[in-house]
């Protein structure tokens, strides 16, 4: 993963580069985790799309993502309690443009996450996500998603999701084929987590002891 990233850098940096840059994206998520409990999980970030040349019928983009998320952890209060994880991310994303309305993407980051109302010194966060979007609408797309998760202290657990994609602007009727300079979305998201640990089946960040 950092190899990539170090690598895309320079190519970004390297004066001639056959890049298009395409727009700048913010986004947000908003949702739930259903594994034990319903719990707030938010997301907001930034991104920047572009594509490189040659590019057959530009079906193959790319865009450097940076994150900040916040899931509750606490065992009671569905929007906010005092145990939290915070994670701050930089990423890449990957996305094909497939036949028909479908879109494919694998999204690859890593940061540094903190608990808060427990130790709160940073852990180290890595994650790849894998999904197929449908775009129902000029401005709504449907995606599946499966990500697979590791932070330090934390075994490795993976989360299935579904979400709605709402599209404000830079989107057009050829079905999120961007245009214009920025571009902005929200995610309705719903999903289920789950350590791999066979010993284990709690969602991985719920804190039982948190009153």
């Amino acid at each position: 993963m950092m190899r990539r990233f170090v690598f895309l850098l320079l190519i970004l940096a390297t004066p001639g580069y056959a890049i298009d840059f395409l727009k700048t994206d913010i986004f947000g998520s908003v949702g739930s985790d259903f594994t034990l409990m319903p719990r707030a999980n938010y997301t907001v970030g930034i991104g920047r799309k572009f594509q490189l040349k040659p590019n057959p019928k530009k079906k193959v983009r790319w865009e450097l993502v940076g994150t900040y998320s916040y899931e509750n952890n606490g065992n009671h209060g569905f929007l906010h309690t005092a145990f939290a994880a915070h994670t701050e991310a930089l990423g890449v994303v990957r996305s094909i443009h497939l036949p028909g309305r479908f879109t494919s993407f694998i999204m690859t980051r890593g940061g540094a996450t903190t608990y808060t109302g427990q130790d709160k010194d940073p852990k180290s966060f890595f994650s790849t996500t894998g999904g197929v979007g449908m775009h129902i609408h000029y401005r709504y797309t449907l995606t599946a998603t499966e990500t697979i998760s590791k932070v330090d202290t934390v075994p490795v657990y993976y989360t299935t999701g579904l979400a709605l994609t709402h599209g404000w602007w830079g989107v057009n009727s050829s079905f999120n084929r961007t245009s214009g300079k920025y571009g902005c979305h929200l995610n309705f998201v719903v999903s289920l987590s789950a350590l791999m640990s066979g010993e284990h089946k709690e969602h991985p960040h719920i804190i039982p002891a948190a009153k």
